[in-house]
């Protein structure tokens, strides 16, 4: 509680050509928890691995062994839009 943690997600293009743009967007529906919105990466060569780095504070109202889901979307011209998920538990 009160804490702030970070989520490195890493994205990578498996197609054979090189994508100009991803934008990867994170989202939280819960009012126990603040975070930053999207990341944009540059151009993300064919077979290469870019990286996003996202920041969340849980505030301290959270009870402990609350559980919060974070999902995050990455988007981009020429690409299929590709979602995950990730859990957050309160300690």
């Amino acid at each position: 509680r009160g804490k702030k943690g970070r989520f490195k997600l890493f994205v990578k293009n498996t197609g054979t050509v090189a994508t100009p743009e991803i934008t990867v967007c994170s989202k939280v529906r819960s009012k126990l928890v603040r975070k930053s919105g999207c990341v944009k990466l540059g151009p993300v060569a064919p077979g290469a691995t870019s990286v996003a780095s996202f920041r969340i504070s849980v505030l301290r109202k959270a009870r402990k062994g609350k559980k919060v889901k974070v999902t995050f979307r990455a988007s981009g011209a020429g690409m299929e839009t590709q979602f995950g998920h990730a859990r957050v538990k309160v300690k």
